[in-house]
């Protein structure tokens, strides 16, 4: 009569991710625009760090897999979405996987924006607090444990924060983003040249 004593089926850790992905695109914009925003400064750094060392994972996910993209890094992202909840016991690793699983939606929303330009603004707003955050990067990577010295070799040339905002919006932010007014604004800030 009453299932209140009943065992209740356990909720799927990949719920949270599997909503997230089917959120129509201009709301999952949205949501992961906010979680970047309250994202602190050096979480947001570490993005950074993470989205450098997962290009190069996506590129080889894209060729190995085939298919269309957006299939691809969603398989990848429910993928970390599942590792990240088997270690979440281990603060190294979920930091990782998290940073990870931050760049990888990026990488989504991205590709999504070369289909919807309305998601550009969001794309533009994501990178701007991303490339703010660069002048975090070397004092964060100087005894950092979370990343190998290889996956910090992207960043051994930054000198100082300047250098750290320039890192990032002339290498890592897509050239057909870099013309908005937002990177120009940090350029002046931070005293270096938008390529």
């Amino acid at each position: 009569m009453f299932d209140w004593f009943r065992k209740k089926e356990p909720v799927r850790p990949t719920l949270w991710v599997d909503t997230l992905l089917a959120l129509p695109d201009e709301n999952f914009a949205d949501v992961f625009a906010r979680m970047v925003r309250n994202e602190i400064p050096a979480g947001r750094a570490m993005v950074v760090v993470a989205h450098a060392n997962m290009l190069p994972m996506i590129g080889v996910q894209l060729e190995t897999e085939g298919g269309k993209a957006l299939d691809v890094i969603e398989k990848f992202v429910r993928r970390i979405f599942e590792r990240l909840n088997s270690v979440e016991d281990d603060s190294v690793a979920s930091r990782r996987l998290g940073w990870s699983l931050f760049s990888l939606l990026l990488y989504r929303l991205m590709e999504k924006a070369s289909a919807n330009p309305s998601l550009k603004p969001t794309v533009v707003e994501i990178w701007a607090m991303l490339a703010s955050s660069g002048q975090h990067l070397k004092p964060l990577l100087e005894h950092n444990v979370v990343w190998s010295e290889d996956e910090k070799a992207w960043f051994a040339d930054i000198k100082d924060a300047n250098d750290g905002v320039g890192y990032v919006v002339n290498l890592m932010v897509p050239e057909s983003y870099r013309a908005d007014a937002s990177f120009k604004d940090l350029a002046k800030k931070h005293n270096f040249f938008v390529l």
